[in-house]
């Protein structure tokens, strides 16, 4: 009697354990049971700028020259960049001359700019393309 007691509760706490499971999978959303885009889709609620980046660099490399110099930013960031962005592209672009965030007057632009989150409002830029995580600015000339 003592043995089948014992056996319904690891039952019953697997049972449990599998149903949290289960809902934390529903809340996170898809894809849950296929290949993810990046590492981050499936580890925050929330995709972060790390994520976009990465997706945002795929899209542009098609649409900017060998070579091009690029830099990608979050303008909500400004002047402040996070360092991580533009080294991920760095990494996703190696026929790309891939520049820190410089944008002040003094400075050399970079041929194209990916955008994360909000839009660029720079003069010398204008809109190449746009996507669902960010947006391609190529030199005005």
């Amino acid at each position: 009697m003592n043995q089948l007691i014992r056996t319904l509760i690891v039952y019953a706490c697997a049972a449990l354990m599998l149903g949290l499971t289960i809902r934390v999978f529903a809340l996170r959303g898809g894809p849950v049971w296929g290949i993810p885009e990046t590492i981050f889709d499936h580890v925050w609620f929330d995709p972060p700028l790390s994520r976009q980046a990465i997706v945002m660099s795929r899209h542009a490399e098609a649409l900017m020259p060998r070579g091009a110099s690029v830099t990608v930013i979050a303008p909500e960031l400004a002047p402040h960049y996070d360092p991580t962005h533009y080294l991920t592209a760095s990494g996703l672009l190696p026929h790309h001359e891939v520049r820190h965030p410089a944008l002040a007057e003094d400075e050399a632009w970079p041929d194209y700019v990916i955008a994360l989150g909000k839009p660029l409002e720079h003069e010398g830029y204008r809109l190449a393309r746009e996507f669902a995580e960010g947006r391609l600015y190529e030199l005005k000339r």
